[in-house]
């Protein structure tokens, strides 16, 4: 089976204030240990170990047990994009470690950081998809209202909730669905322009 590639952000597994400053985790969880297992659970429900995690910032709160929460979550492959709360030891325990990345996967490029962007490279001639965290879902609202058709979206696990129901990552054909983007099929181009000029989309 090929594998996938899932995108999450913001977990902030051990944080011990986040219940506080997140109202819907209050609501949801009792407890921190609780949201913990829950998040890792849910990420190794829908992430196979043969799958690829990207995680955009906000991983894990106590740099002390980054090996032990690395150990429970089964995927081998774990990206990291540093957040405003991530050491660099981190870098030891995952696949790759950058502050911002450019990566072009199943044919589709993606510009990851974990702050939300105005302007990214790729942008304006449609030919990127932005990837973020940090904002925790509230700024998703504004960001759609004033910028229609951003191809941009936040993929941390509070939006995931708040779009999918479920505390997990996004899968990619959830995000191009969320995104209302189509793909070609000849050859997985999303420009929407490119889509009045390939044959495959007529047939």
């Amino acid at each position: 089976k090929q594998s996938m590639h899932q995108f999450t952000a913001d977990l902030h597994i051990d944080h011990q204030s986040i219940l506080k400053h997140t109202p819907e985790r209050a609501k949801a969880f009792a407890s921190l240990d609780e949201m913990n297992d829950h998040f890792i659970n849910e990420i190794n429900r829908v992430v196979k170990p043969n799958d690829e995690l990207h995680i955009i910032g906000d991983v894990f709160w106590n740099a002390q047990r980054y090996g032990y929460y690395r150990s429970k979550i089964k995927v081998r492959k774990l990206h990291i994009i540093c957040g405003n709360h991530d050491s660099h030891s981190l870098s030891a325990y995952v696949s790759s470690f950058k502050e911002i990345s450019y990566v072009k996967i199943d044919g589709i490029r993606f510009h990851l950081l974990h702050y939300p962007m105005f302007s990214w490279r790729g942008r304006e001639k449609a030919k990127s998809i932005h990837l973020y965290g940090h904002s925790h879902g509230r700024s998703e609202d504004f960001l759609n209202l004033h910028f229609p058709g951003r191809r941009a979206i936040d993929v941390g696990i509070d939006n995931a909730f708040r779009l999918l129901g479920e505390w997990r990552p996004f899968s990619l054909d959830e995000i191009l669905r969320i995104l209302k983007i189509e793909r070609c099929p000849s050859c997985g181009w999303i420009d929407p322009r490119h889509k009045k000029l390939c044959p495959m989309f007529n047939m």
